[in-house]
């Protein structure tokens, strides 16, 4: 029998600001921009792995170039449309956009672009997830739910189009 995972739930600093992670081991279940009202980053004690993960983000945050595929994460519970549309959207490369509909073709469903929107307001690994790289047809910033919404979004392209 296995051993269950260790959950470990923290908020690490970044330049973009304070970072909600959930763990579960080494792979992130959850990731979240923490609001200014929510609790402060305290120190945790992380495994090296763990630990690789924070400053992965937090290189990231600084406008670092990183490689946040290279982070695992847990896919558990969502449709398989959305863990295919999550997983395409994992490779789209820094700095470029794709519309809903591009990734809905690369999805596998070419004719569910809404589906693709909707996929990515319950995303709930963003910068991992890279939502803010999937834009409106007509190219414009479209559905950020982050905080500071698409100011935040335009922030995150511009940061890796800097690299």
């Amino acid at each position: 029998m296995l051993a269950p995972l260790t959950l470990t739930i923290f908020t690490i600093s970044t330049d973009l600001g304070p970072l909600d992670i959930e763990l579960r081991g080494d792979v992130v279940y959850r990731l979240s921009f923490a609001t200014a009202n929510k609790r402060q980053p305290k120190a945790v004690s992380l495994f090296p792995r763990q630990q690789q993960i924070v400053a992965q983000l937090q290189q990231y945050a600084a406008g670092e170039p990183v490689d946040l595929a290279s982070i695992a994460i847990d896919l558990t519970g969502f449709t398989p449309f959305a863990t295919r549309v999550y997983q395409q959207c994992r490779k789209i490369p820094p700095g470029t956009t794709l519309s809903y509909g591009q990734l809905a073709a690369r999805a596998g469903s070419p004719a569910a672009a809404r589906a693709v929107g909707g996929a990515m307001a319950r995303n709930r690994i963003p910068l991992l997830i890279p939502c803010h790289r999937v834009i409106a047809s007509s190219g414009k910033l479209h559905g950020f739910s982050a905080p500071q919404g698409l100011k935040l979004k335009e922030r995150l392209l511009r940061l890796e189009r800097a690299n």
